[in-house]
């Protein structure tokens, strides 16, 4: 009994979540409860994988007519994901989270996980600044958001069955947005490194690790994509403990920017491998 109420008591957290100054919460906000097997160590501390991003981390890949399980026996999971518009997906609706637990429970199948994904479609770097520039995001960001990083922190899950969370691994899907502004383009690597710097500090876990999955959109349509690119790439040597996953190759929908359901579950793969690789 104790062991479910505490489940929901997470879950609970995760439904209360709200971006700032929005009424996104009220719609949606259905969550699943996640059993767990009997054979799962309760003694081993869970880990926290936190997911953050824009609109390839909240996904767009439909579980109709997919072999996904409905559930993980090892993986609580805790949804946060809206759309640009501040909706909630629909219920069949998924993104990279879906492979990445696939990756997970194959390799950690007696590891205890909680899965946070906190993403909003559309949201520039400003957006997620600790310290918002109220002029750029009006210019290149959404200033309806609220602060995405205020939001991130203060709902992030902070125990399971009476056992102290802390943020094992943040993983980033974003860029998109900054890539159509020249400006946001060349100030990418400077914003990350401040919210990275502050998530480290405010999480609890200062040396966490960090898995970016590197944008790519059409540089046609997004002038600054190149900039944005070569600002996540030149993480990887200039910040400690950060990672890169390239998503070339990996299939999208029509409009060549947001992966289709087998490439949403392509991306969590690629991303639920690096993962597993730094977790051993």
């Amino acid at each position: 009994m104790r062991r479910k109420e505490s489940v929901l008591k997470i879950l609970v957290v995760g439904m209360g979540v709200c971006l700032l100054g929005t009424s996104a919460c009220k719609e949606n906000n259905t969550k699943k409860e996640i059993g767990h097997s009997k054979e799962i160590s309760a003694v081993k501390s869970p880990k926290l994988i936190v997911l953050a991003g824009q609109s390839n981390m909240v996904g767009g890949g439909n579980r109709t007519n997919t072999d996904l399980p409905e559930s993980y026996p090892n993986i609580t999971y805790v949804n946060q994901g809206f759309s640009s518009g501040l909706k909630r997906p629909g219920s069949h609706s998924f993104g990279p989270e879906q492979g990445i637990m696939l990756q997970l429970e194959k390799k950690f199948p007696n590891q205890e996980f909680v899965v946070y994904k906190y993403a909003v479609g559309g949201s520039s770097l400003y957006d997620w600044l600790p310290e918002q520039d109220s002029a750029k995001v009006a210019e290149m960001g959404h200033p309806k958001f609220g602060s995405l990083y205020d939001s991130l922190l203060k709902y992030l899950p902070k125990e399971l069955d009476g056992r102290k969370l802390q943020p094992d691994a943040f993983l980033w899907i974003q860029g998109e947005t900054d890539a159509r502004f020249p400006q946001a383009g060349a100030e990418y690597f400077e914003g990350f490194k401040n919210l990275l710097h502050r998530f480290r500090k405010d999480g609890g876990n200062p040396e966490v690790p960090v898995i970016i999955g590197q944008v790519n959109p059409p540089a046609e349509r997004y002038p600054a994509a190149l900039a944005v690119m070569e600002a996540q790439s030149k993480m990887t040597s200039a910040l400690p403990n950060v990672n890169i996953v390239s998503l070339e190759g990996i299939s999208k929908r029509e409009d060549n920017l947001h992966y289709n359901t087998p490439g949403q579950i392509e991306v969590g793969k690629r991303l639920g491998k690096m993962l597993n690789s730094i977790l051993e």
